[in-house]
C-alpha cells in the first residue's frame, strides 16, 4: 500500500509579523523556497504518477455550475507537458542544469510549483499576499 502524501501549504510558510499595510489585500505569508519547492514538487509528481485528485486545490467556494477542480485540472494539464526529468532539475541550481530546453523546462516546473502552492494557499486562506524569499538555487 502506498504512503499518502500530505500536502498542507501552511506547513511550508510562516505568517508574516507585519500585516498592517496590506491587511485589506489579504494575509501576508513568507515562503522559504528551499522548503516550499521540494514539498510542492513532491506533491505534483505524486499526483501525476498516481492520478490522485489534489484536494488542496479544490475551490470550496466555487459558484454553482463551476467545476471546483478547474484550477487543479489546468495545473495538472500543464504539469503533464513538462518532461519528467524537469521536476528533478527544478530542485538543482540553474547553472547545474544542462543547456537549451532543459533550462526552459526547469523554469516551467518551478512556475507550476509556485502556482500550485499559490492556489493551495488561496483555497485555505482566501486572499493572500505571498512573499517568496530569495534563494539563488530556485532562480528561474
Amino acid at each position: 500500500m502506498e504512503e499518502a502524501v500530505i500536502y498542507n501549504p501552511y506547513d511550508l510558510c510562516e505568517k508574516s509579523e507585519n500585516q498592517e499595510p496590506e491587511a485589506e489585500m489579504g494575509t501576508r505569508f513568507e515562503i522559504e523556497p528551499s522548503v516550499m519547492y521540494p514539498a510542492t514538487i513532491d506533491r505534483i509528481v505524486d499526483v501525476l504518477a498516481f492520478g490522485k485528485v489534489p484536494l488542496e486545490l479544490m475551490d470550496l467556494h466555487a459558484v454553482f455550475g463551476v467545476n471546483p477542480l478547474a484550477a487543479a485540472e489546468q495545473l495538472i494539464t500543464r504539469a503533464r507537458k513538462v518532461p519528467a526529468w524537469s521536476w528533478q532539475d527544478a530542485l538543482a541550481p540553474k547553472d547545474e542544469v544542462g543547456p537549451g530546453p532543459r533550462i526552459a523546462d526547469r523554469a516551467e516546473a518551478l512556475e507550476i510549483a509556485r502556482l500550485w502552492f499559490t492556489q493551495a494557499m488561496q483555497v485555505k486562506e482566501g486572499k493572500v499576499i505571498l512573499h517568496i524569499l530569495r534563494d539563488e538555487r530556485f532562480r528561474l
